[in-house]
């Protein structure tokens, strides 16, 4: 017959099923430096060729990056899967956050293709947030929300500054800053988060 759990007991199931998953998001730092450092060294690359060698293949950077980054995930993924052996509410949870990112990323590309590239940047700095903000929930990690709240002002700040972010370099320049303080920072953070739990 299966055991009929009490209010305290279930607080003890759900704060035992996060800590799993910390524990887990910790390990997977990974995701967060590797996507982080991706996506800047593509955003820097795409500033040089834009302002220094004013080449029109300067977005070949992106479809490059997603390719890098995804057969790295893909790799990394399945090792860790396979090590880790089982799965929480809260990884699941994790799951579709980053699944809806995804789609609106891609929906946010066509905005930025079709109507205005300045939008769709200030879009995906917006989702980088969102990815963050509620990982950093859902984990009750604080990097993580503070870098998504920070990522939010930055999206803002593109949108009522327009007249500085007409130029298209200069929304290059506040991506770079939103993957800094949304992935790195707290990428890092978590890094140093694995190396307390391995040591305790």
């Amino acid at each position: 017959m299966e055991k009929v759990l009490d209010h305290e007991g279930s607080l003890a199931v759900i704060h035992e099923m996060i800590q799993k998953t910390r524990k887990n998001i910790t390990e997977g730092s990974f995701y967060y430096l590797v996507w982080g450092w991706l996506t800047l060294a593509a955003a820097s690359t795409q500033y040089i060729l834009l302002t220094v060698a004013n080449s029109e293949w300067h977005a070949i950077v992106w479809p490059v990056m997603g390719v890098v980054g995804g057969i790295a995930s893909a790799i990394y993924g399945r090792k860790s899967s396979a090590r880790k052996g089982h799965t929480t509410f809260v990884d699941k949870s994790m799951g579709y956050v980053w699944i809806a990112f995804g789609a609106m990323m891609a929906l946010a590309l066509i905005i930025g293709g079709t109507q205005s590239w300045r939008v769709g940047y200030s879009i995906i700095i917006a989702l980088y947030g969102m990815g963050t903000f509620v990982s950093g929930g859902l984990l009750r990690f604080k990097p993580l929300i503070y870098g998504g709240v920070a990522s939010w002002g930055i999206s803002a700040f593109a949108l009522l500054a327009e007249e500085w972010t007409q130029e298209f370099p200069n929304m290059i320049v506040l991506l770079v800053v939103s993957i800094i303080v949304s992935y790195l920072i707290p990428g890092y953070a978590l890094k140093s988060a694995e190396k307390k739990n391995n040591a305790a």
